[in-house]
């Protein structure tokens, strides 16, 4: 064999490898952009019922961005139903959703709508699903909060819309589940969720960046992922919608009001703080009437003062009609955020219970106990716990009691001994002063 032979022969082992690794190469290389043209992973469902509010429209947007930055997600069901958003700008909500690399799927239930900005969210989503029952618009308005009439309309998205370019078109009817898919706004209809990811496979969408991708879901081994939407947000949402709102306030109101008839600060007092809290923060997210919440204001206040009159008489009828005229102008846009008529009646029912039968009871029943335990600390020595100014609290024979400086006597600091003389109809002691070496009892 000739040098020369023998070098050919000692080189094919090694040109057999090196034309496997380039075919193992070329081999990835076509994978890879086969796979750049196809969609596999998990999908994330997010479940949004109700007002698109600030809660909401976070919510939906920090799930996307997620999708975006997680390699397995292969796409992003929103089960929408919605009547529009709520004092929140959907802009960067819109903008994050068209410039997602996930394809982002929005599909309205059985007997769900897509109004306002619902309506827009649907237009900018990769994919568009409807199913029975279910309608498409109006487009306007896009925030609930701005009163504007809810005429019929198909709302219009240009290509690369920046924030405040969303625009409405009026004149066009409702849109139908079946008008929806015979007009090309929606893909297809499917009735329940399994159904919808069936549809999804296969679909091609055109998605930022990537261009057109293949969906591929198989609706029994797909990883399926419900996303919630935490329990911050979700008690944030609940709060503002005028419903609970309203019973919040109502509710806090009427727990302030009996921890003031009661000596000390204790639970209720806490709770309805809490509540009135949590009522604040609904109230600012939803369009108020500021006669409304004054008039609702004024008829628990005069509620609470005919309570302390032991009158129960014009000054109840006037906090009944109060109360009820400002439950009726509390909120104002479309009938979406009027409260029902039935819950108003159920409210002010409530109330009127509340002041005259129960709280009669109990100040009745304080009235008694404390008249016994006045007849026993009468004539005792006690200390200020917190200053007469002219009324505070008195430290007296193991309790603690409200009680009223004696007239002249101006600020009775904390620390000075009284002696209790007496107690009012008011449930407070009244007290005079003594020797400031006298010793407490």
């Amino acid at each position: 064999m000739t040098p020369v032979a023998a070098s050919l022969r000692r080189a094919r082992p090694r040109a057999r490898v090196l034309a496997l690794l380039l075919a193992g190469l070329c081999a990835g290389l076509l994978s890879g952009s086969a796979s750049a043209h196809s969609n596999h992973g998990s999908v994330d469902i997010l479940q949004v019922r109700g007002v698109i509010d600030g809660p909401v429209a976070g919510y939906i947007t920090d799930a996307v961005e997620r999708a975006n930055a997680a390699a397995h997600t292969g796409a992003v069901v929103v089960q929408l139903d919605s009547p529009g958003a709520l004092k929140t700008d959907v802009s960067g909500l819109l903008r994050a959703v068209r410039d997602s690399r996930v394809p982002v799927v929005v599909w309205i239930p059985p007997g769900g709508e897509a109004a306002g900005a619902g309506h827009a969210l649907a237009q900018a989503a990769h994919l568009l699903a409807v199913s029975p029952g279910s309608q498409l618009g109006p487009a306007e308005p896009l925030d609930l909060a701005t009163g504007a009439p809810r005429g019929p309309s198909v709302l219009v998205i240009p290509d690369g819309a920046a924030p405040g370019e969303v625009v409405a078109r009026p004149g066009a009817r409702l849109i139908t589940e079946a008008q929806a898919v015979e007009q090309g706004l929606a893909a297809f209809s499917a009735p329940e969720l399994p159904d919808v990811l069936r549809e999804l496979d296969g679909r091609v969408v055109q998605v930022a960046v990537l261009g057109k991708q293949t969906l591929r879901v198989d609706p029994v081994t797909a990883d399926v992922r419900f996303d919630n939407m935490g329990l911050g947000r979700r008690v944030l949402h609940a709060v503002a919608s005028p419903p609970l709102a309203y019973l919040l306030l109502v509710a806090g109101a009427l727990a302030l009001v009996f921890e003031i008839f009661q000596p000390g600060f204790g639970v209720s007092g806490i709770t309805g703080l809490v509540l009135l809290g949590l009522s604040a923060y609904g109230l600012t997210a939803l369009p108020v009437r500021p006669l409304g919440a004054a008039l609702l204001v004024l008829g628990l206040v005069l509620l609470a003062v005919d309570l302390s009159l032991a009158g129960l008489g014009l000054l109840t009828a006037g906090g009944a009609i109060g109360l009820v005229a400002g439950s009726l102008l509390l909120f104002e846009g479309p009938d979406v955020l009027r409260l029902s008529p039935w819950l108003i009646a159920f409210v002010v029912a409530s109330a009127l219970v509340f002041f005259v039968i129960v709280m009669t009871v109990v100040l009745k029943a304080q009235a008694g106990q404390a008249q016994e335990g006045a007849d026993k600390v009468v004539g005792k020595r006690a200390v200020v716990r917190s200053m007469l100014n002219p009324e505070g609290h008195v430290f007296v024979d193991g309790a603690l009691w409200r009680a009223r400086a004696p007239e002249g006597a101006g600020r009775v600091k904390t620390g000075t001994v009284v002696r209790v003389v007496g107690l009012d109809d008011r449930l407070t002691l009244q007290v005079e002063l003594e020797p400031e070496n006298a010793p407490a009892e």
